[in-house]
């Protein structure tokens, strides 16, 4: 099973980096999107159709401190989505009008490190 022709073929690329990047004059009607998905990335950015690779994981191994504190984050976050209702609301008063969010002063304090607010 190959992937469908696309009427796009004057897409310019963009830049060459590790992503392939191209501006095409429009997004292509959804069957071609569901075609190549998992292949092709359709988006509109700035009002200008670009298509690019799918992004791919990363080739190297993660460093080990790296994989625990994704895996220690993932834990904190799991959590929170437990918090009580009136946990979650009393946290919001108190970091109303600052740029923290409730989530961020529990993860912070889940670390050990205190937010403090300013009047």
């Amino acid at each position: 099973m190959g992937l469908p022709a696309t009427p796009y073929s004057s897409a310019e690329p963009l830049k060459q980096s590790r992503k392939s990047v191209a501006v095409i004059d429009q997004i292509p009607a959804p069957e071609i999107i569901m075609a190549y998905r998992g292949v092709l990335d359709f988006y509109v950015h700035r009002g200008q159709a670009i298509v690019r690779a799918w992004p791919r994981p990363p080739s190297a191994p993660r460093v080990p401190a790296v994989t625990a504190a994704a895996s220690t984050f993932g834990a904190i976050a799991h959590r929170l989505s437990s918090t009580a209702p009136l946990v979650q609301q009393m946290l919001a008063r108190a970091y109303a009008g600052s740029e923290w969010t409730w989530r961020d002063a529990a993860t912070s304090g889940q670390y050990g490190h205190a937010i403090e607010l300013t009047p």
